[in-house]
């Protein structure tokens, strides 16, 4: 009994010095005014073809009183694509530059027709998030969305971990939090 309390113990101290060490992020990976261009390709069986770009922008501003990266991603189908299935997204999210966790996630989706409209502010002290329409779902510490998640992951120090390792992570989805799971599957040398 004694053993397995003396492992169960350990145990926690080692969950929660990881989840602590997860938390724990300072970012050294992008400054504000960084800006990213992707373009995004549509797989025809061996042919790739080029169907519209996805973008990130990231700016310094105040949110709540609070220094954020307030960070952009636009996707959207080239016009020429428009009449076979039409995409224009917008996320957005304010991240806190000390904690690097997120403030406050807009998601405005048109795809196809299919349109979602999310905004949802973060409040990580009482481990919450109200969504726009004023329901408040409790959050396990540390989440992100799927916007900080990306800024977040670049600050991962990728040389503690090997290949298969697994970074979980939760993440905050339209009205739930759901475990993410980062693999690595490969390190450059």
């Amino acid at each position: 009994m004694k053993h397995l309390l003396l492992l169960l113990c350990g145990l926690a101290i080692a969950r929660f010095s990881s989840a602590q060490d997860f938390c724990g992020r300072v970012n050294t990976s992008f400054r504000a005014g960084e800006s990213i261009t992707f373009k995004v390709y549509y797989n025809l069986g061996k042919m790739f073809v080029g169907a519209g770009e996805a973008s990130f922008t990231t700016s310094l501003e105040k949110y709540n009183g609070h220094d954020v990266y307030h960070v952009i991603g636009d996707g959207k189908t080239f016009r020429t694509y428009d009449w076979i299935f039409k995409v224009r997204d917008r996320y957005e999210s304010y991240i806190d530059t000390l904690t690097m966790k997120p403030l406050r996630f807009i998601r405005n989706v048109n795809e196809g027709g299919y349109k979602i409209n999310q905004n949802a502010a973060f409040n990580h002290d009482a481990g919450t998030v109200t969504n726009e329409k004023g329901a408040v779902f409790k959050t396990p510490p540390c989440i992100q969305d799927v916007i900080s998640a990306i800024y977040y992951a670049r600050n991962i120090d990728f040389s503690k971990y090997k290949p298969n390792d697994k970074i979980p992570f939760p993440m905050y989805r339209t009205t739930k939090s759901t475990t993410s799971i980062s693999v690595i599957s490969a390190r450059k040398k």
